[in-house]
């Protein structure tokens, strides 16, 4: 142990750079421990006043990064390069400042060149990503050649899209590019309607070829 003139502590170290330097073998630098009591904390402090600390919370078998109500939290790698920030009022921002919005949790994914992209994956293969493909279009992408997209509902599939390109509404293997199907009598499949106010017919119109049908 080495107490230096300038008041600087060093711990198996003889040359102290700050206040307290500890010098040690691999992940034997510092421990904390305690008494059986629920916590085990590093608090962190601005003119005595706790603005963060690094806890473990034994009784819910948590570790806590805690910030007050006026700070947030951010998460910096490549030097001093902002990658995740934790808003005091718990937004978050991936690669950027998080949006706020009144009532809403909102989570901010961005890139300033490419713009933000989000992948989903299931055991290490990607399934489906949701990106920018400009400054103003947003795309929703399957990650797989044969991939759907299946839009859902609480009472079951609603919208199915093949990687073929069909469309099937109320059936989950559409055979058309655009495929509506019902099991009730009662139900329509299919309703199209002109609500300009400028002419009394709703076209629907098939073309093959050079001939077109129109119903």
């Amino acid at each position: 142990l080495r107490i230096t003139s300038a008041g600087k502590v060093g711990i198996n170290e003889t040359s102290p750079s700050a206040k307290l330097q500890v010098l040690g073998g691999n992940g034997d630098q510092l421990w904390l421990d305690n008494g059986g009591e629920r916590f085990t904390q590093i608090s962190l402090q601005h003119s005595g006043t706790q603005n963060g600390a690094l806890w473990l919370d034994d009784t819910n078998s948590m570790v806590d990064l805690y910030a007050n109500a006026s700070h947030g939290i951010r998460l910096k790698t490549g030097g001093d390069n902002t990658r995740v920030t934790i808003s005091s009022d718990g937004n978050v921002g991936v690669g950027g400042t998080p949006n706020a919005y009144s009532n809403y949790t909102a989570l901010t994914i961005n890139h300033n060149t490419n713009g933000g992209i989000l992948d989903i994956e299931r055991n290490g293969n990607l399934i489906g990503e949701l990106y920018t493909t400009s400054a103003t279009d947003f795309g929703i992408q399957t990650g797989q050649a044969n991939g759907a997209m299946r839009f859902r509902t609480n009472a079951g599939e609603a919208l199915t899209l093949l990687h073929t390109g069909e469309v099937g509404i109320g059936t989950a293997s559409p055979s058309y590019k655009l495929h509506s199907e019902t099991s009730s009598g009662t139900d329509i499949a299919g309703y199209f309607r002109n609500t300009s106010g400028s002419g009394n017919s709703t076209s629907l119109i098939a073309r093959g070829g050079a001939n077109n049908t129109s119903a």
